[in-house]
């Protein structure tokens, strides 16, 4: 019965749809193998065991969750993470829509099923060895594999923002914390940090949140209450703007 279910979530849903809803996965998730991010890679996502992929540091929550991730399991856990796997460290809310869900489950099922035929096509694992030294001369030493250190799986600096009108102005407002209320904060983050922004949309108009000089934009957020999150690396030190980028916006003062 679970395969079943599994087939039924993914047969609901369009690849070509989830591959535009995972832009909202994009900033903390890789679909290359190895490539870990601020969450693990989703290169073979489908049917891999919760909380193995190697090289992530994981939260205890993630690595002691005894389910495996197939379309049924990601789609429950794509609603509600936290209910799903309570303490986990993923700060993505979910996907409330139901018809989001299954399209990115769709599109992650074929990705696994692409990277799955590539796998199968490679070279034995096992590397061959080389020949012996000639004479009494010693084998030369062969270089450990270089070490790949993923980003961590948590941010360092988090910031909400909420877009809203202040002074007769379309605004930025700080939500929590330092920035709490403040229009247009000023985002700060040592060198090196990882930068995360949820946009909140405040009024109900469309909006964004544009980093250029990280080469960060979220998607645009429409309707009251909804939200996105973006995070990046801060690579060098200095003042850097960030704006909406919706037409109009940014000389209204955003």
């Amino acid at each position: 019965m679970q395969h079943a279910a599994a087939v039924e979530v993914n047969a609901a849903g369009d690849p070509a749809a989830g591959q535009k809803v995972f832009r909202k996965c994009q900033a903390c998730h890789s679909l290359d193998a190895g490539k870990n991010m601020i969450g693990p890679s989703m290169a073979g996502i489908i049917g891999r065991k919760a909380g193995t992929q190697p090289g992530f540091l994981y939260s205890p929550a993630m690595k002691g969750a005894d389910i495996s991730w197939t379309p049924q399991t990601l789609a429950a856990y794509l609603t509600d993470p936290q209910k799903t796997i309570p303490g986990n460290r993923m700060p993505f809310p979910g996907l409330k829509s139901e018809h989001d869900r299954d399209d990115v489950i769709a599109f992650l099922v074929q990705a696994a099923g692409g990277a799955s035929a590539t796998a199968s096509r490679a070279p034995p694992a096992t590397p061959p060895q080389p020949p012996a030294p000639a004479g009494n001369q010693p084998a030369a030493a062969v270089p450990p594999p270089p070490v790949s250190h993923g980003m961590p799986d948590m941010p360092d600096v988090k910031y909400t923002l909420r877009s809203g009108i202040a002074e007769g102005r379309m605004v930025f407002l700080g939500v929590a914390g330092a920035i709490d209320g403040q229009i247009n904060p000023v985002l700060s983050a040592a060198e090196g940090q990882i930068v995360q922004v949820t946009l909140i949309n405040g009024e109900g108009a469309e909006h964004d949140v544009v980093f250029p000089d990280q080469k960060t934009q979220s998607l645009r957020v429409t309707g009251k209450g909804a939200s996105t999150t973006i995070a990046f690396r801060a690579e060098q030190a200095g003042d850097y703007l960030y704006f909406c980028s919706v037409p109009g916006h940014r000389p209204a003062g955003m």
